[in-house]
């Protein structure tokens, strides 16, 4: 039996998803990070954050949440990014990290980044 890399149609994909992507969605994509690499199967993820807003774009996360990773044994080396549109026809598992964020992802509150929040 031959142990090949799945191809990129064939990894899992997941997006954690927050305001700014400085907080919540960086500690999340740590902590997912930690669990794969703990199962080894780093070459069956594809894990990513974004914020739906753009005001820290490029910045790492928030420092206090930084203390608190590394007291948890994660580096949090993430800079921020805003969610874009093809994020969500690359990643089918789109992870909301409250229920404001989860409103904006759905299409229930106004923006241009509406997309239903169901995996394909």
């Amino acid at each position: 039996m031959t142990n090949q890399s799945p191809t990129p149609a064939q990894r899992h994909r997941v997006l954690f998803v927050c305001l700014g992507n400085i907080c919540r969605s960086p500690a999340a994509e740590g902590i997912m990070r930690r669990i794969v690499e703990e199962n080894d199967d780093q070459t069956n993820w594809e894990i990513d954050s974004a914020g739906i807003g753009a005001w820290h774009t490029g910045q790492l996360p928030d420092q206090r949440m930084r203390v608190h990773a590394r007291r948890r044994g994660l580096d949090l080396t993430h800079r921020a990014r805003q969610v874009k549109p093809e994020d969500f026809d690359r990643s089918p598992l789109r992870t909301p990290t409250t229920v404001a964020v989860k409103f904006v992802v759905s299409g229930a509150s106004p923006s241009p980044l509406r997309r239903p929040l169901q995996p394909r």
